[in-house]
């Protein structure tokens, strides 16, 4: 059993709140979107990050039992994938159909409805995302869920040699997505959703969990781990960068941003030793528990507030606009998570 390592936990809190608030305050207008955004940079990688922690977090659970894959493991693992990702999803897909319905706006067709329920709709367009701002990156996660098993059995039988062939999965990828991805740079989201521009960070988290299962007992000051987050976070931020958001992820922007994204995550692990209790923590517990749920529900609660609340109680303010959203994407997130998938979690673990 690998112990719980609660630093992850509070990183996945952290960014669901920063791109919940990245997405109401762009929504809202009020923020400049571009490649200067601090917010834009955040959210951009945040996303990436989840992909390091997913193959992370999988990867130390997964690394002994898919040594050798039987069909009852093998079944085992995606049925704890599919009670972890499919019940949410779908409470999330009729909520926004529900949004939609009541703003008066286009339904999707029946075959979108299908490939979101079934959330295929990554496995047969490689620029296709979901229906729900987010959800694309649901799709990728299916993806990696079904690559992961092989992963592990490979690096279980010829361990140096398929961290190599990882390795060089990460370096080619990388340069393939910085140099040879973005050909439309007015319609750059579309190919933004390719695989490729995702695999290496879900591989980089497999790579990082073999690693640290190695030399967790190696222990690094807590000041020293901290003045790298801040040092990394600062990168991250405040690197020059101007024009349209495509260039966070263009050239050789996209490999000094993956290369500080990888250095957050590392020290973000090593930093698990020294994390204490109290209320920020707490508080980022309490987040990243929820992280899931939020990130996907907050699209849905600008739907509702847009289309319903919003009409019929009259605020003019869209900082305070801005504050109840977040509010009931919080509020919201909980009830869901304790009500809804932890119900169904314990029913099918019993």
């Amino acid at each position: 059993m690998h112990t719980r390592i609660y630093s992850i936990d509070y990183l996945r809190g952290i960014l669901a709140f920063f791109i919940m608030l990245y997405h109401y305050l762009n929504w809202q207008h009020l923020i400049v979107v571009d490649a200067s955004s601090p917010l834009a940079r955040i959210a951009t990688y945040g996303v990436s990050l989840f992909f390091i922690i997913s193959g992370f977090s999988l990867t130390l659970t997964y690394k002994d039992k898919f040594k050798n894959i039987t069909l009852g493991i093998f079944s085992n693992y995606l049925f704890k994938r599919f009670i972890r990702i499919y019940p949410l999803f779908w409470l999330i897909l009729i909520l926004y159909l529900g949004a939609l319905s009541f703003g008066g706006r286009e339904m999707p067709s029946l075959l979108e409805v299908l490939s979101n329920v079934t959330i295929t709709f990554s496995l047969f367009n490689e620029y296709k995302g979901g229906l729900s701002v987010g959800s694309w990156s649901i799709g990728l996660e299916i993806i990696f869920y079904l690559l992961l098993p092989f992963c592990l059995y490979m690096t279980g039988k010829y361990f140096k040699l398929s961290l190599f062939v990882l390795a060089l999965i990460i370096v080619l990828s990388i340069y393939f997505s910085a140099y040879h991805m973005y050909e439309d740079m007015d319609n750059y989201w579309q190919e933004r959703l390719h695989i490729i521009n995702h695999l290496y960070f879900f591989i980089f988290g497999i790579i990082s969990s073999l690693i640290y299962n190695l030399y967790s007992f190696l222990s690094i000051s807590r000041n020293i781990l901290l003045l790298g987050i801040l040092l990394m976070v600062g990168v991250l931020i405040f690197y020059p960068i101007y024009g349209s958001t495509l260039y966070c992820v263009y050239q050789e922007n996209l490999i000094i941003f993956t290369i500080t994204i990888f250095n957050i995550f590392i020290l973000i692990v090593l930093l698990n030793k020294d994390v204490r209790s109290g209320i920020i923590m707490n508080t980022l517990g309490f987040l990243g528990d929820r992280s899931y749920t939020m990130y996907l529900l907050h699209p849905i609660v600008y739907l509702f507030s847009k289309n319903m609340l919003f009409s019929v109680i009259e605020i003019h303010s869209v900082f305070l606009k801005t504050i109840i959203m977040i509010s009931i994407s919080i509020v919201c997130s909980d009830l869901i998570y304790r009500f809804y998938e932890i119900p169904i979690k314990n029913y099918f673990r019993s």
